[in-house]
């Protein structure tokens, strides 16, 4: 057994608890400055965690890092221009996609940039291929690739730093395989907070502004029509994403809510989900659509099974210890390893955590429920 595969056996080896316990995660300490945590990706059977480090831009420190689970350590780090959900991973960890940008003026002035698309290898993070370009100010991006790696939904999260307005914001929907894109959404969009494309690639949802207003909105990525704003959250909205079987489209909000809707019913709203009140940012299914996991600002994880619509389980943010303060204990982003093994977030105050989903813990009945 190599090193690597012993020492990683180990860290999990600490999973094993008793029925009355909730288990305790894996740490891996992704930033050493302790900045927040954005979206993470795990390898198979949870070796490897790539983040990104929500990082000023004054302290030069790598936005994109690779960890090394087992040893608690990070392998590699890459800068990324605007540090904000430049990259994004297939469940599988073989399709991972970021954002780079090459200034068009040979003098380095100006915001007139080509923005380019390109797939990285996620063991070394390699930057491989351009897959799509297009011209734009550098901007902060939102992505979400399809299960099978076969289609990305590519979202401006800033449109073009310092063209005072000149450019819109927009979504973007590409073919990886054909390297072409299918639909681009410019109207009335000033920024994206967060995407996600369906499975089959037929559907795109969003959380946008336009003037001002925070609203999530899905299309048909073929015809490009609007297919209808979704209403039913009474709080900001934060996160969406469907579920690799397609049949829900998962939105959460800082109402606490988690709302399932229907995509092959125009988004209808189906469930809204809710275990006492908190600001939720995260959402992710399993790699069998059976579970949704939710997380927010007090830390805690809670996951729902998706057929009873109850709380199965719940996970938290570990407790510091003395003389440690209970700071910075925000759940950022949530993600499973592709066989639905582990479940991982990144966090606040620096941290991904991994818990192991065999080992959780029954809450029981004690979840609240607005079925309808």
């Amino acid at each position: 057994m190599r090193l690597g595969t012993r020492l990683l056996a180990i860290a999990l080896a600490a999973f094993t608890v008793a029925a009355a316990q909730e288990p305790e995660p894996v740490v891996v300490k992704v930033s050493r400055f302790k900045h927040g945590i954005g979206d993470v990706f795990l390898s198979p059977e949870a070796s490897r965690l790539l983040g990104i480090v929500y990082s000023p831009i004054s302290e030069n420190q790598p936005g994109i890092h690779l960890c090394d689970v087992a040893r608690d350590t990070v392998v590699k780090g890459i800068a990324i221009v605007q540090g904000i959900g430049e990259m994004t991973c297939a469940t599988d960890w073989k399709t991972a996609v970021r954002a780079t940008y090459t200034c068009n003026d040979p003098n380095g002035g100006g915001n007139s940039y080509t923005a380019s698309i390109n797939r990285f290898d996620p063991e070394t993070l390699e930057t491989g291929a351009s897959i799509f370009k297009f011209q734009a100010g550098i901007h902060g991006t939102r992505m979400n690739l399809s299960p099978d790696g076969k289609h990305l939904a590519y979202g401006m999260l800033n449109p073009g730093v310092g063209m005072r307005n000149q450019q819109p914001g927009g979504i973007r929907i590409i073919d990886m395989t054909a390297g072409k894109e299918r639909l681009f959404i410019s109207s009335n969009i000033d920024r994206v907070n967060d995407i996600a494309i369906s499975p089959d690639g037929k559907y795109v949802a969003a959380v946008i502004v336009e003037a001002g207003a925070l609203s999530v909105r899905a299309w048909d990525v073929t015809s490009g029509n609007l297919l209808g704003t979704l209403e039913g959250h009474s709080g900001k909205l934060t996160a969406l994403r469907f579920s690799p079987d397609g049949q829900w489209l998962a939105t959460v909000a800082h109402d606490g809510a988690a709302i399932l809707w229907n995509p092959a019913k125009r988004f209808a709203k189906v469930t809204a989900l809710k275990k006492g009140p908190d600001q939720l940012a995260a959402a992710a299914f399993s790699p069998d659509s059976s579970l949704l996991a939710v997380g927010g600002k007090q830390g805690l994880v809670t996951v729902w099974n998706t057929k009873t619509k109850k709380s199965a389980f719940t996970f938290h943010h570990p407790k510091p210890k003395p003389p440690a303060k209970a700071e910075n204990q925000g759940i950022l982003s949530l993600t499973f390893d592709k066989d639905g093994k582990f479940l991982a977030a990144g966090a606040e105050g620096g941290i991904a955590l991994i818990w192991p989903i065999a080992a959780a813990t029954a809450t029981g009945a004690d979840t609240k429920t607005d079925d309808k």
